[in-house]
């Protein structure tokens, strides 16, 4: 479900911004249990939101971290609270930025800025990986209900990256720097 992928999500940025200590990480399974990242029946075969997810912070892969201070607002729910964003960042050997963001919140976007320091920002890409529900799944009869799109909810000024994440949604942006 869309739930799992978030669930995903968190985890891969946790790992991610965690790098000095986490040096490879892994899913036990990944067809026809809970998680999957593959269903499979017969000759057929489904891809599931966590993998899409896996696919899409694949770019962290053989990066450098780069560190993130993210200031958001609490998605509460029962009593109890948490940052309703989870993020991580890092650069590869070809200085490409690669930001990955979740939105928690199954009912609100968030707006939010990034100050990006010590680069001129060139082409900014993104992909977004969102549903109508967070019960929304990939089945047999549906493959591609929820799969990842482009994403362009974002704008540059001056050195400020601002990003509207919707709700219930994973976004990795791909930043390239300006050539000198």
């Amino acid at each position: 479900t869309m739930r799992d992928a978030i669930t995903a999500a968190i985890h891969l940025n946790i790992f991610n911004n965690h790098a000095a200590r986490v040096k490879m990480a892994n899913i036990a399974q990944l067809a026809n249990v809970l998680q999957s990242v593959i269903l499979t029946k017969g000759d057929k075969m489904v891809l599931t939101p966590t993998y899409y997810v896996f696919r899409m912070f694949s770019v962290h892969q053989n990066a450098k971290l780069l560190p993130m201070d993210i200031k958001c607002e609490n998605y509460s729910y029962g009593g109890k609270s948490i940052p309703a964003v989870s993020a991580s960042a890092s650069v590869d050997d070809n200085g490409v930025i690669h930001i990955s963001l979740a939105n928690l919140n199954p009912s609100h976007e968030i707006n939010m800025s990034c100050i990006i320091e010590g680069i001129t920002p060139g082409q900014i890409s993104g992909e977004v990986l969102t549903a109508p529900e967070m019960n929304s799944y990939n089945s047999f009869e549906d493959q591609y209900a929820v799969k990842p799109v482009s994403f362009s909810s974002f704008r540059m000024k001056d050195k400020n990256l601002e990003v509207s994440l919707p709700s219930k949604s994973v976004v990795v942006l791909e930043i390239k720097q300006k050539m000198k």
